[in-house]
């Protein structure tokens, strides 16, 4: 697959890097940074595509022969820039921070339609990986953004530790 971020469907690629179009199985949008189960072999994604999903993202898991396996509609407020996640033997990792879609960006022709967020209220969400929406765990957080965490696991105490870098602000404009 050739994946993009906040919206594109990810393209299937042949063996010479030749396209074959839109992969529709996924559903609209996708993520450019899922993770890979190792035990299992699945991929984990967490997917917002703000043109169509303006109050909810998606989680997404396809199996190890690349078939969708599950989803679930995960309601967030004000369309936060989920540009990655986290996953951990237990847990699927949510980082629901201060960057969101704004309609003002949008309105004034900007091409990038997310900015900092002062109203939205930055956190840290824990889902069960076959939890529900209403299971996930949420820690609020100091504002920041992050784009690439590093690593995570849980550690011997049950604690999830997270390796991640994180910005005071960012997309401040």
């Amino acid at each position: 697959l050739a994946i993009v971020d906040s919206g594109g469907l990810p393209q299937d690629m042949g063996y010479m890097l030749d396209s074959l179009g839109d992969n529709e199985s996924i559903g609209t949008g996708y993520s450019a940074h899922p993770k890979l189960d190792p035990d299992t072999g699945e991929l984990h994604a967490m997917c917002y595509d703000w043109a169509n999903l303006q109050d909810h993202i998606r989680y997404v898991v396809v199996d190890a022969d690349g078939e969708w396996a599950d989803e679930l509609e995960i309601p967030l407020p004000g369309m936060p820039m989920i540009h990655d996640m986290s996953l951990t033997r237990n847990y699927a990792v949510i980082y629901d921070l201060p960057v969101t879609l704004s309609f003002m960006a949008m309105g004034t022709g900007a091409s990038f339609p997310f900015r900092w967020d002062n109203d939205h209220e930055p956190r840290v969400g824990l889902l069960p990986r076959n939890g529900t929406a209403q299971d996930i765990i949420w820690s609020p957080v100091k504002p920041n953004y992050a784009y690439h965490p590093m690593n995570a696991y849980e550690d011997s105490d049950g604690n999830v530790v997270i390796d991640i870098v994180r910005y005071e602000k960012m997309f401040d404009q």
